[in-house]
């Protein structure tokens, strides 16, 4: 049986990798993982924060199925989170005779039923929150012990994956390595990865007000921690050559969502705050593009084309579907509902339109700020919708084929109610698909 490595960076943008058309920082390890495999074109995440994205790509549910919009705080997580009621596909491969583990984040509650080794994930070292900094590791693994080795926590991550796949390496196993890079606070990293991003050309948004230095500044240190992701993808992967199990593990690298240092005037995601002179610290709820877009590249020795670029949608949540069908494991009825295969895609072949249309549903209630919001969204090739539901007055329309780059809403200009119309029909639809607590707040249709 082929082996499994699931790599989910945190808070990591497609646009920061070479493959991906980035010129400031090199990513020779993830260009070469990518040359080696398939790249994903347009690969998105329904929710812009990590709690909800990552349940998405574990169960397939979107944040309002799940019991959780936003990120969980500690008090949150022991009250919310994923249970075996909505089965993951590390529990998938568990039950059809597969060594599981993780190493790094989950941050998918901290309830007995919410816990890693609940939901098919039998070996866990790594820490059960949102996050920790980068050179103090305080994990805890599965039989309650604590581990807190001296170190960069990037660096004891793939220490940890590669004894995994040590001592598991003459039975087919599955390890998700959930890296805390390149989440803020960035950097201290170590001081290869410091160099490497001291010597980058950056080339900050050309966007008006920014304020700098703290944008350039923010924008190297982040690209820091984006080198020593590249660089310890590139010691795993050279673990499994030296290993012999590289032609019979298939790798899968993403992140949990986009980011963004300085693109749109702001930082962070979802849950991105203004970096301009003017309005800087303020809260900007979002779903633009850059905070909904992170990499998607698959190597599946054996069976996929090198070299791919897929060009059809795909999202988080069809992540499930896709490894099972690779691993030859039948998806179980009712199991993952919202997961999609794409794995015809990864050996050069085409989706079916009907199956993956370009259209993206996205949803995202901020519950952990000052600021509320409820954002619903719905994209396709040619326009974005996102309502602000109870608060219209900030509703966004952009054009992208003429505005790929989101600058302009044209929300309530003249000619665009046509688009409004049939963009919010499609959202309805989809809200009602999946029972969305916010639909009452819809606007009514009045044609």
């Amino acid at each position: 049986k082929m082996n499994l490595v699931a790599i989910v960076t945190d808070d990591q943008a497609a646009w920061t990798l070479g493959c991906y058309g980035g010129k400031e920082i090199p990513t020779p390890n993830l260009d070469r993982l990518a040359a080696s495999g398939a790249l994903f074109e347009n690969s998105f995440v329904p929710t812009p924060v990590c709690s909800p994205s990552r349940a998405t790509y574990m169960t397939s549910l979107l944040g309002t199925q799940i019991g959780f919009t936003d990120w969980l705080t500690d008090d949150q997580a022991l009250k919310r989170g994923v249970t075996p009621d909505t089965p993951t596909w590390p529990a998938i491969l568990e039950r059809n005779g597969y060594a599981t583990g993780l190493v790094g984040k989950w941050h998918l509650g901290k309830a007995e039923e919410s816990l890693p080794w609940a939901n098919g994930l039998k070996e866990f070292t790594g820490n059960l929150g949102g996050g920790w900094p980068p050179n103090k590791v305080n994990f805890i693994d599965e039989k309650g012990g604590k581990h807190n080795p001296p170190g960069f926590s990037v660096e004891i991550c793939t220490d940890l994956a590669m004894e995994f796949v040590d001592s598991h390496k003459d039975a087919p196993f599955a390890l998700l390595v959930h890296y805390r890079e390149p989440h803020a606070a960035y950097v201290p990293m170590p001081a290869v990865d410091m160099e490497t991003s001291r010597k980058a050309e950056l080339r900050v948004p050309d966007v008006p007000g920014l304020k700098q230095p703290y944008a350039t500044n923010h924008r190297r240190d982040y690209y820091a921690s984006i080198a020593a992701i590249d660089r310890n993808v590139g010691r795993l992967l050279d673990h499994l050559e030296k290993t012999g199990l590289a032609a019979n593990t298939i790798i899968t690298f993403t992140g949990d969502h986009g980011y963004n240092v300085g693109e749109h005037g702001m930082q962070h995601k979802g849950n991105g705050r203004w970096i301009t002179t003017e309005r800087f610290n303020e809260p900007r709820p979002n779903m633009y593009d850059t905070s909904l877009r992170p990499p998607l590249i698959v190597r599946w020795p054996g069976a996929g084309k090198p070299g791919t670029r897929v060009r059809e949608w795909v999202t988080n949540a069809d992540m499930g579907a896709t490894v099972l069908s690779m691993l030859g494991v039948e998806k179980p009825a009712g199991a993952l509902p919202r997961s999609r295969d794409y794995s015809a895609a990864l050996k050069g072949g085409a989706l079916d339109a009907a199956v993956f249309p370009d259209e993206l549903f996205g949803q995202y209630d901020l519950v952990n700020y000052p600021v509320k919001a409820r954002m619903r969204m719905m994209r396709t090739a040619e326009w974005k919708l996102i309502l602000f539901l109870g608060m219209p007055g900030r509703n966004e329309l952009y054009h992208l084929a003429k505005d790929p780059g989101e600058q302009t809403n044209v929300f309530g200009q003249a000619g665009t109610e046509g688009v409004v119309k049939e963009l919010t029909a499609k959202l309805r639809g989809q809200m009602e698909q999946i029972q969305d607590p916010a639909l009452p707040l819809l606007p009514a249709d009045k044609s």
